[in-house]
């Protein structure tokens, strides 16, 4: 069911939750609002720009997209796939957020046009050649690149895409660079190689029209807390997701919401 809306007018951001019993109530809820933004994505604009997410959470949600049900009701043939962050490894390694795609997904559809990160160059120039791919192939608005939607998840401690708490990426002087993508680093993870990232920044997933997060498990609960309440003081990166003038949606199970209504 619908759990919410939320309209903030001070910002224009637009606020839905959704929960569902599991995983897998929460990827067919997740699957019917992409279907829904790719139609009206293709109807507008002839194109649909959706940038996904690693981690365990959405490989349910990429299962049951390239089943025959799904498959028809998503036009790849007019979607453009870009990745929100990737780690510094190889496609084929197990770490690999495109390898967990194309696996699970992607090789499955007849997408139009894939544009993986590489995680197998310096960061800092993979980063830099990722921002000129985004503005080639990113439809602008107001001069700015601008996602039809981003796939999202949040880590227990509150982490975003590869924006992790006290990251260079989230400082002031960061955040007012402009800059699309950048290179992160996360310290629970070093030395391993994919404690190395490549991220989308700030700026362009609050650009996005749609940030659509997916949050399931007991372990999520207190950070969604935070992350749900628009008027708290922002302590953890995924409260700093507010979409300009767009939706932000959580789609979450029973264990994630904690009874929340």
């Amino acid at each position: 069911m619908l759990q919410s809306k939320t309209d903030n007018p001070l910002d224009g951001l637009h606020l839905e939750t959704y929960v569902r019993a599991d995983a897998d109530g929460v990827a067919s809820c997740a699957a019917g609002l992409l279907a829904a933004r790719c139609a009206e994505a293709v109807s507008r604009r002839g194109v649909f720009t959706l940038a996904l997410s690693g981690g365990s959470t959405p490989l349910t949600l990429f299962r049951l997209l390239r089943t025959e049900a799904w498959a028809a009701r998503v036009d790849w043939a007019h979607t453009r796939v870009f990745w929100v962050d990737e780690r510094c490894v190889a496609p084929d390694h197990p770490a690999s957020n495109y390898g967990a795609a194309n696996q699970e997904l992607l090789a499955h559809v007849p997408a139009a046009e894939i544009y993986p990160m590489d995680g197998e160059i310096d960061p800092g120039e993979s980063a830099v050649a990722y921002e000129e791919l985004l503005r080639q192939h990113v439809p602008a608005e107001e001069g700015m690149p601008r996602l039809d939607c981003a796939l999202l998840g949040m880590g227990d401690d509150g982490h975003t895409a590869s924006l992790f708490p006290g990251s260079p990426l989230l400082a002031p002087e960061a955040l007012r660079s402009g800059r699309l993508t950048g290179f992160a680093v996360a310290e629970h993870l070093a030395p391993k190689p994919e404690s190395r990232r490549i991220t989308l920044t700030l700026e362009m997933i609050n650009a996005a029209r749609c940030c659509l997060y997916l949050a399931t498990g007991e372990g999520k609960r207190p950070p969604l807390g935070k992350a749900l309440d628009l008027l708290a003081p922002a302590s953890l990166p995924v409260q700093l997701v507010r979409p300009k003038g767009g939706e932000l949606i959580w789609v979450m199970d029973e264990a994630a919401c904690g009874g929340r209504q």
